[in-house]
């Protein structure tokens, strides 16, 4: 019985006191809940705006190795294009270096030979004397 004494206030005023630390351990309590609700709240917008950002990341991710790929591609058709026309252009060197070169009444014949092509005078002579310098330079 003295355990029973013990814990029951002897006074009124101890019991409105112990009344008093309720209200506001329970006015703690519930701002605590209230913070702790907010707190869910902006760590679940949080998670949702991280895993927009990963996916939208993942996105570019993809999209740069793609570029990668597309670049690495245009690079290797560029060199190949480059090598192919370098070919072309010695093979044409080559064709030219072994004819031998044109007395003036053949080169004369040639430029008959341009006109008769549908060519104007001008085309016909610029024709005419690109492929006699090229000749010319060619032989030297």
């Amino acid at each position: 019985m003295s355990q029973n004494m013990e814990e029951q206030p002897e006074t009124p005023s101890e019991v409105e006191q112990l009344k008093g630390q309720i209200a506001k351990l329970e006015k703690q309590l519930k701002k605590a809940l209230e913070e702790k609700s907010k707190l869910e709240k902006k760590l679940s917008r949080e998670e949702r705006s991280h895993e927009i950002a990963e996916s939208y990341n993942e996105s570019l991710r993809k999209d740069m190795n793609e570029l990668r790929k597309q670049l690495h591609e245009f690079k290797s058709r560029k060199f190949t294009d480059s090598y192919t026309q370098t070919e072309v252009v010695e093979e044409k060197l080559e064709d030219v270096e072994s004819t031998k070169p044109a007395s003036s009444s053949e080169k004369q014949n040639d430029l008959v030979d341009l006109q008769d092509e549908g060519q104007s005078i001008a085309e016909s002579l610029v024709d005419f004397i690109m492929t006699t310098t090229l000749a010319t330079t060619m032989t030297m």
